[in-house]
């Protein structure tokens, strides 16, 4: 083991002697989760950019005045209670010693301006005061321009707070990630141990709290992947962050940072007393139940986000709020339904932000895309029975009923190591499938006994059990799917799936608005999900917004296998009542452009051809050969009859021959004898 100064060198590679560093510690392997993606995704680099630039002020302009510690924190470190505070009007009380067991206290500040710590660091004055001791700024006399900050302890007589910033010292010394402060070096002085640390200039988030045009949805969103980039790669080290607030990041000029790690303690000591911020901390319950974890820090930071986003303007009206609001409010959920790591926040956080700068998701690692389309005949050109069979007056938006609906959307992926669930899970989508719901209720059963407790938390539950209740069919149970995909949404915010389920569920239901904002949402960021374009023209089309509908159809790429189903739509769209000239002329445009077959395209031209001549779309304008050159209804009459005598062709039996014949003898244009 090193040694120096005849004893050995801590873990940090520093000498407790001279507190010079004579080890360079073994560099450890950065996390997993840390190493996802590209550095620059990892630490936030390139989401950095698109903060809003803050002015760097001279450090030596943030010196105190008159520092002074606020007498409402001035706490006992051995009973914890209140000490030094004023009475009878006489001033509160700095130093002296506790009343209920005598332990000593002392809140002044240790280094005035002026004097020189380590023979290095000359003292500029207080900058503020922490959880555990003040923070001083000083100039390092080796470098021109370089300030350093150096870090105390609050109460010399405090053993606790001694420990701890100990632990501090070993914790900082050995952390290397972009998002967190650098430690320096470490100094003793007239009995007082300091660490030495990078000055990191810039604003805290409490400062940028009180800087509300700095805010936006992204920006938040922006602050919290750098911080749980931060707090994923102290996870990997076996290291808890433990008192995440807004006072202890900085947005400086080229990176978010977390500062002050004197609360750090490694995962699993239950043993060292914790220093928590009052409204950024889990319960009192689940400390006693759970203690400090993962899933404690992971609330810190939704605390954290939750404050930014409450200060933000305007953020309620951006469509990503209320997803990013699904983050924190799972990020500050019971222990149980919390994210269980800050990877798997920042996941989500991720998702959020392309939301709301309307780009493309990245591709889900929950569920899978599926070929099936959310739509039940607008994408499709009119069969026979159109035309045979009685058709109800108010035209078709052509959503499907729940139970087929039900084996149409995304499949979750497959658990890995979870086999026995997912053979029920995938039995009871087959079940659903083949119109089995008591089959399907029967699978998810087992599925959840084999899960046992984490059945109640587990989101894929949730998901089936959502698809058994529009499995049958009727309102009330719709209702109920629409309560189980909202706990999938209220557990993965940023997925499309759980959006688009809920947006149908809430067309069912007669809730146009809120379904129109789910599929727009979802549309509005992935052309691939083309079930949401429909499900957004479908409510556009019952506003009688003809256009806007037409429009989300068009957006469809020519990629997407329900390219041509789209075009199909545009044109039934088009020829809805009320007809206008504009819609036919549209039409015209479109018909030849389709790729049909000679059967499909003579149904559809029947079925322009009569919308025209029902709705009076004459008037000698250029029709082409869908409508005649010019238009009028003697050329629509014979171009009709024409193609009803076609499609009798077509038909499967003598019964529906003779109707269509007699469809075309009705529309026949009447002669004169």
């Amino acid at each position: 083991m090193p040694t120096c100064h005849g004893k050995p060198v801590g873990p940090g590679g520093f000498c407790d002697e001279c507190g010079r560093r004579r080890v360079v510690p073994e560099r450890r392997p950065v996390p997993s989760s840390a190493r996802r993606g590209t550095e620059s995704e990892a630490t936030g680099d390139s989401e950095f950019r698109s903060l809003p630039e803050v002015d760097i002020p001279d450090p030596a302009t943030l010196v105190l005045a008159d520092p002074e510690y606020p007498v409402e924190q001035q706490v006992c470190g051995q009973c914890g209670g209140p000490v030094g505070r004023p009475y009878l009007g006489q001033p509160p009380l700095r130093h002296g010693f506790c009343e209920e067991d005598g332990e000593p206290f002392d809140f002044r500040p240790k280094l005035k301006a002026g004097e020189r710590v380590g023979g290095q660091y000359d003292v500029l004055g207080c900058l503020a005061h922490g959880g555990l001791g003040w923070v001083y700024l000083a100039a390092d006399s080796h470098l021109p321009d370089k300030y350093v900050v150096l870090k105390g302890v609050l109460d010399q007589h405090n053993a606790r707070a001694r420990r701890l910033a100990q632990v501090e010292r070993d914790v900082l010394t050995r952390l290397d990630h972009p998002n967190i402060v650098r430690i320096v070096d470490f100094v003793a002085h007239d009995g007082d141990e300091y660490i030495v640390m990078d000055h990191v200039g810039g604003l805290s988030l409490r400062a940028v709290l009180r800087r509300p045009d700095l805010l936006r949805v992204e920006h938040v969103i922006t602050y919290g992947r750098a911080i749980l980039s931060a707090l994923d790669y102290l996870h990997g080290e076996g290291l808890l962050y433990v008192d995440m607030t807004p006072n202890n990041v900085i947005h400086g000029d080229k990176r978010v940072k977390v500062i002050d790690l004197g609360a750090a303690r490694k995962i699993g000591d239950q043993d060292s007393v914790a220093v928590l911020t009052t409204g950024y901390r889990i319960s009192d319950g689940e400390r006693r139940e759970r203690g400090l974890t993962v899933r404690s820090d992971v609330y810190s930071v939704g605390r954290t986000l939750e404050t930014l986003l409450d200060a933000t303007p305007g953020a309620d009206g951006n469509p990503g709020a209320e997803s990013l609001r699904l983050v924190i409010a799972r990020a500050t959920a019971a222990y149980e339904r919390r994210f269980t790591s800050a990877a798997e926040m920042s996941e989500q956080l991720d998702g959020v932000r392309r939301e709301v700068l309307l780009q493309r998701p990245r591709r889900s690692t929950r569920f899978e895309s599926t070929p099936e389309l959310l739509d039940a005949g607008l994408g499709a050109v009119p069969g026979l029975a159109y035309w045979t069979e009685p058709q109800p007056e108010v035209f078709d938006t052509g959503r499907p009923e729940p139970a087929e609906a039900a084996s149409r959307f995304p499949v979750p992926q497959p658990v890995p190591g979870d086999s026995p669930v997912e053979t029920e899970l995938t039995r009871a989508r087959a079940r659903i499938a083949s119109r089995d719901p008591r089959g399907a209720e029967r699978a998810i059963g087992r599925a959840e006994e084999a899960l046992g407790t984490e059945a109640a938390y587990d989101w894929r539950i949730a998901w089936h059990r959502g698809l058994l209740c529009l499995a049958d069919g009727n309102v009330g149970a719709v209702g109920q799917a629409d309560r189980k995909f909202g706990e999938v949404r209220q557990a993965w915010p940023a997925e499309d799936a759980p959006k688009l389920a809920a947006g149908y569920c809430a067309e069912v239901l007669g809730d146009h608005d809120r379904a129109q904002r789910c599929y727009q949402s979802v549309w509005s960021r992935d052309d691939s999900q083309v079930s949401a374009a429909f499900g957004l023209a479908r409510c556009l089309l019952r506003r009688g917004d003809k256009e806007n509908a037409v429009s989300a159809l068009d957006e469809v790429p020519g990629t997407s296998r329900h390219h041509d189903a789209a075009r199909v739509a545009a044109v039934r769209i088009r020829v809805a009542a009320p007809v206008s000239q504009a819609d036919l002329e549209d039409v015209v445009r479109r018909v030849p452009e389709l790729f049909l077959d000679g059967e499909s395209a003579e149904l559809l031209k029947t079925f322009v051809r009569q919308a025209a001549l029902d709705h009076g779309g004459t008037g000698g304008w250029n029709g082409g050969e869908l409508l005649g050159d010019p238009v009028t209804e003697h050329g629509l009459r014979l171009r009709l009859e024409r193609s009803f005598r076609r499609i009798a062709g077509l038909a499967r039996d003598e019964t529906q021959y003779g109707l269509l014949v007699d469809r075309a003898n009705a529309v026949r244009p009447r002669t004169v004898t």
